[in-house]
């Protein structure tokens, strides 16, 4: 009984967690151990909301390392938007090793995935000239939006 009600408040919690964010008072660790234990048992939704609280300091301390780690978790499951913030921190180098070639390869991910972001990105980066997505944004006459770069560089 005490275990169908766990799940029955967490899944309540994700499903209200955007419209609550900002008033979830995690002084009780108790929410934040069940959704790290969701996270690292393969949830995707408490990953990505992990993710996002550490790389925003909102609700935890700010910790980019840790931040990466769930971005990392939720990109390999295949979610775009984590693919494209995994992608920038390699990029910038922030909660892990600067990696040119990893941060193309998720924002090459993300990117065929659909994130217009993702190939934005790519493009801001200086990719080669005969990389498709550049040609993509040229062809479209977008400008690079350096604005994504410089908020995840915050």
């Amino acid at each position: 009984m005490k275990t169908t009600s766990t799940i029955l408040l967490l899944v309540l919690l994700l499903i209200c967690l955007p419209a609550m964010a900002e008033e979830m008072d995690l002084s009780d660790t108790a929410v934040l151990t069940e959704m790290t234990d969701m996270a690292e048992h393969g949830y995707l939704d408490a990953q990505i909301i992990l993710a996002d609280w550490y790389y925003n300091g909102s609700q935890v301390e700010k910790d980019y390392s840790v931040a990466a780690d769930y971005y990392q978790l939720a990109a390999e499951q295949g979610h775009k938007r984590a693919q494209c913030i995994l992608g920038g921190l390699y990029f910038l180098g922030k909660g892990v090793e600067k990696d040119g070639g990893k941060a193309r390869y998720w924002l090459g991910l993300a990117a065929d995935n659909g994130m217009k972001e993702a190939k934005v990105l790519l493009a801001s980066m200086g990719a080669a000239k005969n990389n498709r997505f550049v040609q993509s944004a040229a062809l479209k006459k977008q400008k690079p939006v350096i604005s994504s770069l410089n908020l995840m560089a915050r």
